[in-house]
């Protein structure tokens, strides 16, 4: 009888480790079902490979999941990180010195919090807000960055912006912010350029940013 009770508990686990693990698979799976390594090569032959999964989970947690979106989505982020090439902006951030509008009430804050991320988050109260989406969305740090001292307080380790798992995210949190998947879904020349105007204040690039665009729509719709 012990035997049998020791055969079904182990049953039991098995079990419920397999079925764990294949949900784990079926979610992998659904989530590459979104945009391909293949389709985004063809839309941005630059884009890093290794930032694959974070670019999938971030687009995930945000609902960018219909082709209008990813189109709008992916687009904006290939013109604003140069094709992924700078997960920080290039210039000093000097010019963001003093702006109440992005919360950069400290000396230093226009530096300290530049643009960072492929959409280039920026400023001090941007990156106290997506600390606390984090947060509420159960971000965890790695291990490697807990043993460096790290904390997932962003107004504090405004660098780790720069790194694929939060830069990403940084940016869905910002699209989320913002309601732009309804924009994205309207799918006109029109919405596009309100996106743009949200992310970038102006309509620097415009042209740029539709030439990605058009592209993605062009690999995307064709599925």
């Amino acid at each position: 009888m012990r035997k049998i009770i020791i055969f079904v508990t182990v049953y039991k686990i098995f079990l419920n480790f397999k079925l764990k693990n294949m949900g784990n698979s079926e979610s992998h799976i659904e989530k590459e079902k979104l945009i391909t390594l293949n389709q985004i090569f063809e839309i941005a032959p630059n884009f890093p490979k290794k930032y694959y999964e974070y670019l999938l989970n971030a687009m995930d947690m945000a609902k960018i999941i219909n082709e209008k979106r990813i189109a709008a989505f992916f687009s904006q982020l290939c013109h604003e990180s140069g094709e992924f090439k700078y997960m920080q902006e290039i210039a000093s951030g000097k010019a963001y010195e003093g702006r109440l509008d992005l919360g950069n009430i400290h000396p230093g804050d226009g530096i300290k919090f530049k643009g960072r991320g492929p959409i280039q988050i920026t400023g001090r109260a941007n990156y106290h807000d997506f600390t606390e989406w984090a947060l509420n969305k159960g971000v965890k740090l790695d291990d490697d960055e807990i043993n460096a001292g790290f904390e997932l307080e962003f107004e504090k380790h405004p660098e780790l912006l720069e790194k694929p798992k939060y830069g990403f995210l940084a940016s869905v949190w910002f699209w989320e912010k913002h309601n732009l998947n309804d924009l994205a879904d309207i799918d006109t020349e029109e919405s596009y350029e309100k996106i743009t105007k949200i992310i970038n204040g102006g309509y620097n690039g415009l042209k740029d940013r539709k030439k990605y665009w058009n592209k993605a729509k062009s690999v995307l719709y064709k599925k």
